[in-house]
């Protein structure tokens, strides 16, 4: 039980670690989405029917 709970704690760290590594700055998350939302309203001017997913977070649909 002492061997699981160490590797547990360990994977844990690592993983907190690595999102530290790769946290990324405000201004890049949010220039981001707003590129994504460009892309978006750009596609729907030249589509009558667009999905965007992004798996785990929102799906947007929009048709004419």
């Amino acid at each position: 039980m002492e061997k699981w709970n160490y590797l547990l704690k360990k994977k844990l760290y690592n993983m907190k670690d690595f999102i530290k590594q790769f946290k990324p700055h405000p201004v890049v998350i949010v220039g981001t989405l707003l590129v994504l939302a460009a892309v978006i309203m750009y596609s729907v001017t030249l589509k009558k029917r667009v999905e965007v997913q992004i798996p785990n977070y929102f799906i947007f649909k929009a048709s004419d």
